[in-house]
């Protein structure tokens, strides 16, 4: 018999394959593999803007998910292969701060769409645990579309609300 661990792995493939199919021309799948317990999980994030460290905006960004080995116990990490310009993103690692505080449900759509939240500047967290960048000024927040997700009665499975961080004024 599976683990948790292991039933969850499977669960995040299967909302990763709805994720995909919802939207196509937006999300696009690069690569799932393990490294020492760890499932790294590669996709782009299309057509949602964010200000890259040089002022420009980027609609296209790499994105690598980590599924620690403890995961659920432990969060998902989001890591920009190019670091764009927000408090809650390292600009050196491109690791996000996608999490106030850790839920053991938190899925990888949750990653997602908060990712597309904190990248666009529609939401940070102002805690000093939590600010990578210090900023003169907060992002502008920039318009975007959040990825589509189901719509029917799987839906209360697939996800659940995510409102930890400020959104930004």
């Amino acid at each position: 018999m599976a683990d948790l661990r292991q039933r969850r792995i499977a669960a995040e493939r299967a909302f990763l394959e709805t994720l995909l199919q919802l939207n196509p021309g937006r999300l696009e799948f690069d690569s799932w593999q393990t490294e020492r317990d760890t499932d790294i999980v590669r996709v782009r994030l299309l057509d949602t803007p964010a200000t890259l460290l040089d002022g420009s905006v980027s609609l296209a960004h790499a994105l690598r998910l980590n599924f620690p080995a403890y995961f659920p116990a432990v969060p998902i990490e989001a890591f920009l292969d190019v670091p764009v310009l927000h408090p809650n993103v390292h600009p050196e690692n491109g690791f996000i701060c996608l999490w106030e505080s850790h839920a053991a449900g938190d899925t990888i759509v949750q990653a997602l769409l908060q990712t597309q939240r904190v990248i666009t500047g529609k939401l940070s967290n102002p805690y000093p645990e939590h600010v990578m960048q210090s900023l003169s000024q907060p992002p502008v927040p920039l318009p975007y579309i959040p990825l589509a997700i189901p719509q029917d009665e799987t839906r209360a499975s697939f996800t659940r609300p995510i409102h930890r961080l400020s959104p930004i004024q």
